[in-house]
Formats: C-alpha cells, structure tokens, sequence
C-alpha cells in the first residue's frame, strides 16, 4: 500500500488503506510558513530510512515536526525568527519532547492526542 499524509487546517491525517491516523495540527499558529512543507517532506524521507514501515515513518516525522513548530512558535517573533527557531527545535527533540506536546494538544482539545484506527 502507499501511505498518504494530508496536512489541513486542524489535523493531519496519515492513511496507507489499512491503518488511519489523525495528529493535531497548527497550534504553533504558523501554518502558512511555506518552509514547513518543504521540512515535513524532508523528515518523512529521512524517517523512511530508518523505519521501513512508511505508514510509522510519516506518523513519525509528522509528531517531531509538529513538536518542533509548536516550541518555535514560543520563541519566535514572527515567520523570520520561527524558521530559525523551528530549525535550532528539531536539533533537540527527542521521545519526551513529542510526548509532551502531544499531551498538550490533547488537553487543549479535549480528544485523543493522537487517533488510529485500523481498516480490515
């Protein structure tokens, strides 16, 4: 199966026709920083070295992009400084890090922070 990863204005949605998942997404409020496309697409080709399941490998470039938006958007001033700021973010995360913020989105939103589902 091929898997396919959409990013819209609230979540991101992950499907290889057997297996749904569904991340929060834009709580770093800069969602239209073109960069970041450019970023996800990158770290879902390096993800897919190390894990050769693809559907895990976008599920988990997607969480350490999402991650690292969401503490540039802390520290940065504006679009400038998030670039710089996403780029120094990516450097530090690690498993606590992703988890933490997945916790957070899920509090703030009521709903699982992250929702799979399995397709039979």
């Amino acid at each position: 199966f091929n898997t396919v990863a959409i990013c819209c204005r609230a979540d991101i949605g992950i499907h290889d026709g057997l297996r749904s998942l569904v991340l929060p997404y834009g709580a770093s409020g800069f969602q239209n920083i073109r960069m970041l496309g450019s970023a996800r697409s990158a770290i879902c080709a390096a993800m897919s070295v190390l894990e050769t399941d693809a559907f895990k490998a976008a599920a988990a470039a997607l969480a350490i992009t999402e991650t690292a938006s969401s503490v540039a958007a802390k520290a940065a001033g504006g679009p400038g400084s998030f670039s710089i700021f996403f780029l120094d973010a990516l450097s530090f995360i690690d498993a606590q890090a992703i988890s933490t913020y997945l916790s957070a989105c899920s509090a703030e939103s009521g709903a699982p922070a992250a929702h799979m589902a399995e397709t039979n």
